[in-house]
């Protein structure tokens, strides 16, 4: 069963409260459509650093867990993507902040720059940030972490 626009986006929100509920976590839960047309979840709660965790892998579990949901009660459903007081949109910001300081730099020094360890979304960002740069190329390189990559940025 496909479900409509509308009730997709509340079988979202509904599905996130009661997961938030279980973990007796109080806040609220909004819903809208983002570019890539899945939906995006924003929580607005006091208890924002215990749902974000260490490197947002709280964060990180918490949608995986919700979209594994989703999905098993229709598998045509948009993935949804989990923010916590904003704490994703000022991430990328940052990410993209510090590609394009780090493409200045290994442009005017003529050597490559390291980013730090990423996962794969944010890598994703710094090479999108950096693609129309004719004075650098990028790529990732595996790291000691498993799963965990950086992004390089040489000068061309």
């Amino acid at each position: 069963m496909i479900m409509d626009e509308n009730a997709t986006h509340a079988t979202a929100e509904q599905e996130l409260r009661t997961l938030l509920d279980l973990l007796g976590i109080e806040g609220t839960v909004e819903s809208q459509t983002n570019s890539e047309e899945a939906i995006a979840l924003h929580i607005d709660s006091l208890d924002a650093p215990m749902l974000i965790g260490k490197n947002a892998q709280t964060l990180d579990a918490l949608q995986y867990l919700l979209n594994r949901i989703l999905f098993r009660k229709d598998d045509q459903i948009a993935r949804c993507s989990i923010d916590v007081e904003h704490y994703r949109e000022r991430r990328q910001e940052r990410v993209i902040d510090q590609a394009l300081a780090a493409a200045e730099k290994a442009a005017q020094n003529q050597r490559p720059v390291m980013l730090p360890p990423m996962n794969a979304s944010e890598r994703r960002l710094a090479h999108q940030a950096l693609k129309d740069n004719a004075a650098v190329t990028t790529w990732s390189e595996e790291t000691d972490i498993p799963g965990i990559k950086r992004v390089v940025i040489e000068p061309t």
